[in-house]
């Protein structure tokens, strides 16, 4: 009979299981509501933790459960994808105390624990600038186009990265004209072979400025 009860229970979500998500921890973290418990859950209900989620239940809860939001947590990069927690919460020094006006572009803001989620530059619109647009289509299979708009004439480098910061395809370096411009990466590196799976950085140089996005191919 006690087995029958606790079962009634546990499937009427009466039990509440140690991976349930802890709402009051979404207020706990910089921006924190954008993804509310999907920040640290697989799901919005909670269930399994994702990475963020078990950096933060092994080594940042106090004794009451709250979140240690800080530098340390926010320099790890605990889902992989390039960017630290802090960078995508907008928070990359980890200064944010609870009760302080929520930092940075909300529109900016990614998930720390899903690595699909990044926080990529955005249009930059400065004199004398040069832009570089998200690539489209992002992610990707087979193939990416890639557009920027110049607003002079400049020696411009345009090349692929893996995510070890290797060379993987230089796609243009010559003199261009002011204006728009586009280019396609085929997924292809400097010999002709396809890459596989992943994240891969583009960035964009001219002799004084640098700008850098990152795509994900799949496969």
């Amino acid at each position: 009979m006690l087995l029958r009860i606790f079962y009634w229970l546990s499937i009427s979500g009466l039990i509440v299981s140690s991976a349930e998500a802890r709402s009051f921890r979404v207020n706990q973290i910089p921006n924190g509501s954008k993804y509310g418990c999907q920040n640290c859950h697989s799901s919005s209900f909670g269930g399994t933790r994702n990475a963020f989620g078990l950096a933060i239940e092994n080594s940042f809860l106090d004794a009451s459960g709250n979140v240690l939001w800080g530098s340390a947590l926010a320099a790890l990069d605990s889902d992989g994808d390039g960017d630290t927690n802090g960078k995508e919460l907008q928070d990359p020094s980890g200064v944010w105390k609870i009760g302080d006006p929520n930092p940075g572009d909300l529109a900016m803001v990614s998930n720390p624990g899903d690595p699909s989620s990044w926080t990529n530059v955005q249009t930059i619109k400065a004199p004398g600038s040069f832009i570089l647009y998200q690539n489209y289509p992002n992610p990707f299979n087979p193939e990416t186009k890639l557009s920027f708009s110049l607003p002079y004439s400049a020696l411009v480098n345009l090349t692929v990265y893996n995510l070890s910061g290797h060379p993987v395809r230089e796609l243009i370096n010559e003199v261009l004209p002011e204006g728009e411009h586009q280019m396609i990466w085929d997924g292809k590196d400097q010999t002709g072979s396809s890459v596989g799976s992943g994240f891969y950085f583009v960035r964009l140089k001219t002799a004084d400025q640098v700008r850098t996005i990152r795509m994900l191919l799949v496969k």
